[in-house]
């Protein structure tokens, strides 16, 4: 019998069939990079309008301050993995999202030490993301210890980006309390929509089960 008439008519061997794919891992990864900067300049009309208009008020701080966080992890990530692709996109991601933090903050209508909601998620974030690099700066020894690492890191980084994914749902509802969408940024929201199609492919391309999770 030919083998390769076997292989074919083997039903366990077509439920191991990959499914079809759009791009192929080297396309996807130009496609991530373009998509993930995309995300990363969206801030600039929110910014904007933010100076001209003299303050932030109405507008959340959490898809920025969220997107620095995850950001600065995902950067320490890509250091230690040295991942040329990852860290020169998520270098650029730090330092955009921070900025970003700033002019929110200076353009704050009260001082920082008045506004409990902005303070406490400053805290809460900085707190975690310090704990996190502390954590990955530590002297590693062994390889073991260097794969554990990655493995923890990976882990983080998914849940910063499941974080940053819904960090839109607090605008959207602020937005359904007051009755306007006048804040809401459809770049942004739209950019992130972006974001998790892409993932979505990726899965379908990696078929890997943490970019499954990050995709969900």
């Amino acid at each position: 019998m030919n083998t390769n008439d076997f292989s074919s008519n083997n039903p366990l061997t077509q439920t191991q069939t990959s499914p079809p794919k759009l791009f192929n891992e080297h396309t996807l990864a130009q496609i991530c990079v373009v998509t993930t900067i995309s995300l990363y300049l969206s801030g600039i009309s929110v910014m904007s309008n933010i100076v001209k208009k003299g303050s932030s008020s109405g507008i959340s701080i959490l898809p920025f301050l969220t997107c620095a966080v995850s950001c600065t992890i995902w950067l320490k990530f890509a250091l230690i993995t040295e991942d040329p692709v990852l860290w020169k996109t998520n270098l650029a991601g730090t330092l955009l999202e921070w900025i970003y933090v700033f002019i929110y903050i200076s353009y704050l209508p009260t001082e920082i030490s008045k506004n409990h909601n902005i303070r406490r998620w400053l805290t809460i974030q900085i707190i975690f993301m310090f704990t996190i690099l502390i954590t990955a700066s530590q002297p590693k020894y062994t390889d073991e210890d260097l794969s554990n690492l990655k493995d923890f890191l990976i882990k983080v980084c998914i849940f910063t980006n499941i974080c940053n994914y819904m960090s839109p749902l607090g605008q959207a509802l602020y937005c359904y309390k007051q009755k306007s969408t006048e804040n809401l940024s459809v770049v942004l929201n739209f950019t992130y929509w972006i974001q998790v199609c892409r993932s979505e492919e990726h899965t379908s391309v990696l078929q890997s089960r943490q970019y499954l999770v990050c995709r969900l």
